[in-house]
């Protein structure tokens, strides 16, 4: 085992620092952009608003693309990238096919008589579990300390459990 993550076992990461924390960055900014756009929607907004909002809403399109390559520079090996996205595309597929259309057409069937924009509300939560998650993983800042010298073991990333 190279390190332990809590219970999870992970290998030095791949990719410079400096990317891994813009990954981060980057994936932690969409999760809320995402959100706060969604909880917008849930306030029925006028027309202007409403496209202005959609227009923000694509500011929060990259949490994807940088979760995908703060994956790949974990990944302890380039030789199981196939297996990853693999792994990946199932989740995905998965969550936008099977789960989300009938978690949130239940929603919305249930909700549409009462106040139709709850789904944009409840929606607006997913980014935010996300945003949370991701504000548990910690990746060591040190500079002067290079994959070379670091302690046999030490991935350069940490899982946080909050103690």
């Amino acid at each position: 085992m190279d390190s332990v993550i809590g219970p999870i076992a992970v290998a030095p990461p791949a990719m410079s620092k400096p990317q891994v924390h813009l990954d981060l960055l980057t994936a932690r900014g969409s999760f809320l952009v995402t959100s706060t756009c969604l909880f917008l929607f849930s306030l029925n907004l006028p027309v202007f608003q409403f496209v202005t909002t959609s227009f923000l809403s694509n500011l929060g399109t990259g949490s994807t693309p940088a979760l995908n390559s703060l994956a790949l520079g974990l990944l302890p090996s380039k030789s199981e990238s196939g297996r990853l996205f693999g792994a990946l595309a199932v989740l995905h597929a998965l969550g936008t096919t099977l789960i989300s259309p009938i978690l949130y057409g239940e929603l919305f069937a249930t909700t549409v008589g009462w106040y139709a924009p709850t789904v944009f509300f409840v929606a607006g939560f997913m980014p935010l579990l996300a945003l949370t998650a991701s504000l548990f993983v910690r990746v060591h800042k040190s500079s002067a300390e290079s994959d070379e010298e670091r302690a046999p073991g030490d991935p350069g990333v940490q899982l946080s459990t909050g103690e």
